[in-house]
């Protein structure tokens, strides 16, 4: 607690000192700082006390967690040992942990900084993660919301108060989404419910609130044979695994790409004006090396470093998602790239495409160089991409032994399902689309006109896709892009899974691991959305759509 407090003063003191040497309307907002940490302290005590009223480790996974985390504490060398099956000079048979440990590694370090018992550090640390996800998820949907309301106008005094007000509001209807959301299953308490493993559409049910017959891990596994959880479910169940240990990072990352997507280029500070070429433009902001590596990439060699960091991290802890994340980095590039080419009529869309790709080559780079030492030992589980359903003409064939396609692999997900699973994101985000996204589009296009300036500036500004990057809020454009990766997350099981060690359950890894990613995605692209359309339609029964759709949002 002393460290704590420390940190906190000194902290409080940077910051006022560093107010002081800022100008007006430049000053570090330090009372939303203190107000995080705030948060951060009053759901790390409440769920602290949650996990006090039951701090047994046993059931599900528990043991084995805490198992590799004393592992950790007890090897004198990286990889772990095996906790059961021990490498020793009497059984050389041994093995190592062969397990994304990064997340129990973590655990073990804090542990032997503290001092405190692993048996004591083991629910301090599901509590500490549920304290990062309630406060980074606060700060990242309230980021998203101020980064819109500041690019409409200029604050002044009095619209900077409720400037933060809707900051606040969007942080924690992100946090309490992401945190303590669910799915619409529990639907199924007013109804006379279904046994276990063996769901029913709801309106084959007789209708009755019955929540004695309501067991809510069903809500986890509503289509048969895979897993569908979300945060709150592993913070009640308290299994220290991957996907809950890289929470932190995953919304690290997204902070930072929300930092990329912000930022402003060379050329589009520059805008009309720019007479100069591009490489003079970035040597006139920028030297040497990173000049160079600008150049190439127009991402900065700093930023592509963390990313690649984080993704390792990422892989280290919960092997899927460097590799979402990876995908997702590269697409906001992308998008920054493409951006560039209505600023400056020497990049091309062939230019933007090699900038890319030499972007995400350095961040592959950087990525196996952090993650070389965990990649050395670590054999993947996942061996293979599975085909659903395949013809029978390929039945039992393969392509370079990676992609398979094997009889009698043809789960499916009923449409119902999948609607009782993710409705609630989606009315969020056919709302978007149909009342921002489309109209903003139509908008777009509707005003192209041919600009009186060079024909090479003309041939990019007339080109569609250019303009309405160029003409889109930046933030609609970063959460249209989580929308799409999150889809895509939630399709993939539906036509493929990676073949793992589950031989009946084979797509449940694939739907378990992607859709947990899909759901805070969602749930922080939801928070703004809600955000977004209060600030598209301020009149209470202005749109009859937007009515609608708070009706709809409301009973969800």
């Amino acid at each position: 607690m002393i460290i704590v407090l420390g940190v906190a003063l000194a902290n409080m003191i940077i910051l006022t000192q560093a107010n002081k040497n800022h100008p007006e309307g430049t000053k570090y907002p330090w009372l939303i700082f203190i107000f995080e940490e705030v948060v951060f302290l009053v759901a790390l005590s409440f769920w602290s006390y949650v996990r006090a009223t039951e701090p047994s480790i046993r059931g599900l996974e528990k043991f084995m967690d805490y198992g590799f985390v004393n592992s950790i504490l007890r090897s004198n060398f990286f990889p772990p040992l095996d906790m059961w099956l021990t490498k020793s000079p009497d059984y050389t048979g041994g093995y190592f942990i062969n397990y994304y440990y990064y997340g129990h590694y973590i655990n073990a370090f804090l542990t032997k900084l503290s001092g405190i018992d692993s048996t004591i550090t083991y629910n301090l640390m599901i509590a500490t993660l549920f304290a990062f996800t309630f406060s980074l998820s606060f700060s990242l949907g309230g980021n998203l919301i101020n980064f819109f309301l500041r690019n409409l106008k200029k604050p002044d005094k009095e619209s900077s108060y409720f400037l933060g007000i809707f900051t606040v509001i969007a942080g924690l209807l992100a946090a309490f989404i992401v945190t303590f959301g669910g799915n619409l299953h529990t639907i199924y308490v007013f109804t006379s419910g279904y046994p276990n493993e063996k769901p029913q559409p709801v309106w084959e049910l007789s209708v009755g609130y019955h929540p004695d017959r309501y067991w809510y891990p069903n809500a986890t596994r509503f289509i048969p044979f895979t897993i569908h959880e979300f945060p709150i479910y592993s913070f009640v169940v308290a299994d220290l695994h991957g996907h809950v240990s890289d929470i932190p990072m995953v919304f690290l990352l997204l902070a930072i790409l929300l930092h990329v997507t912000t930022s402003k280029s060379n050329d589009e500070l520059n805008g009309k004006n720019k007479n100069k070429g591009e490489i003079q433009d970035v040597k006139n902001n920028t030297s040497g090396v990173i000049s160079e590596f600008e150049n190439h990439t127009s991402i900065s060699l700093p930023i592509i470093i963390l990313l690649g960091l984080l993704t390792a991290i990422m892989y280290m802890t919960n092997a899927w998602d460097g590799l979402i994340y990876l995908i997702l980095s590269a697409l906001v590039i992308f998008y920054k790239n493409l951006r560039r080419i209505a600023y400056n009529p020497q990049i091309s869309v062939f230019k933007a495409c090699y900038k890319t790709f030499s972007a995400l080559l350095f961040l592959i780079f950087f990525f196996l160089v952090f993650g070389l030492p965990f990649f050395l030992s670590f054999i993947p589980f996942a061996s293979s991409i599975g085909v659903l359903c395949a013809p029978k003409a390929l039945i039992g064939k393969s392509v370079l032994g990676k992609i398979l396609f094997e009889e009698g692999k043809c789960q499916k997900s009923d449409f119902y399902m999948l609607a009782l699973l993710w409705g609630f994101f989606y009315i969020n985000v056919i709302g978007f689309i149909t009342m921002i996204v489309i109209p903003k589009i139509k908008s777009i296009t509707n005003s192209i006109q041919k600009p009186p300036q060079t024909k090479a500036l003309n041939s990019f500004r007339q080109n569609r896709l250019i303009t309405i990057l160029r003409d889109m809020n930046e933030i609609d454009v970063f959460v249209s892009i989580l929308i799409f990766i999150s889809t895509l997350l939630l399709v993939f099981p539906e036509f493929f899974y990676l073949k793992d060690i589950y031989p009946a359950h084979y797509r449940a890894n694939t739907m378990f691991k992607l859709g947990y990613q899909a759901f805070m995605m969602l749930g922080i692209c939801s928070a703004y959305i809600v955000i977004r359309l209060k600030n598209e339609f301020p009149g209470r029964f202005k749109d009859i759509s937007y009515v609608f759709y708070r009706s709809i949002f409301i009973l969800a």
